[in-house]
This record gives C-alpha cells, sequence and structure tokens, in this order.
C-alpha cells in the first residue's frame, strides 16, 4: 500500500512537558510511553502498544483484567473517574495495594476507546 507511512507502534509527537524515558505520555487522544527523554516541545518517540510497568497509585488494588486509567497525576488507576482519568489499557497482573507498579497492556495506543 503506497499510502501507509508507519505501523503506528512507535509515533513521534511533541513533548507535552518535560518528559523522562518510561514515562506515561497522554496528548489529547493518544497514549504511549516515551522512549527518551525530552523537554517540552521537542520531538519525542511513544510507543503505543506492548506491555509496560507503569507506576500506580500505590493504595489500589489491581485484578488481573481491571482496566488502567492514567491519572493527571501520571500514575495508573483503577477508578474510572470519567472527568480526569483516562482509560489507557488492562492490568495483565494482579498489583496490591503498596506495590508501586502494575503491568498494563496498552490499549490499542488510543485512550478514546
Amino acid at each position: 500500500m503506497k499510502n501507509k507511512t508507519q505501523p503506528g507502534v512507535v509515533i513521534t509527537i511533541a513533548a507535552p512537558f518535560l518528559t523522562t524515558a518510561g514515562m506515561c505520555i497522554y496528548r489529547r487522544r493518544m497514549f504511549g510511553v516515551a522512549l527518551s527523554d525530552a523537554d517540552t516541545g521537542e520531538d519525542v518517540e511513544i510507543m503505543t502498544r506492548g506491555v509496560f510497568d507503569l507506576d500506580k497509585v500505590t493504595a489500589e488494588d489491581f485484578a488481573e483484567g481491571d482496566l488502567a486509567y492514567l491519572t493527571p497525576a501520571a500514575q495508573v488507576s483503577n477508578d474510572p473517574d470519567g472527568t480526569t482519568n483516562r482509560l489507557i489499557g488492562v492490568a495483565i497482573r494482579a498489583a496490591s495495594a503498596g506495590e508501586a507498579t502494575v503491568q498494563v497492556l496498552l490499549n490499542r495506543g488510543n485512550a478514546a476507546i
């Protein structure tokens, strides 16, 4: 197909804030995990698919299969709180309260599911 430009697994966007590799980036309806550091406004590549260990709200429990939402503080929550949290994927392993991370399967690179 001659009009396909890329697979879309890794895309380049303008960093919305000072970014470090591994950080969750949600920009409008796009979501991914930063592959490198970038200053605000610089190009940064984000991976939009795959499984990642992401920082979670420490007090929350996740069961395998729970939906994962990104909070404004860039932590993963299982609380949909439709006004601020954005759906990013699904937990593929349980994570107990007190644990710092949860394994999340990113949802098609598009948080607006």
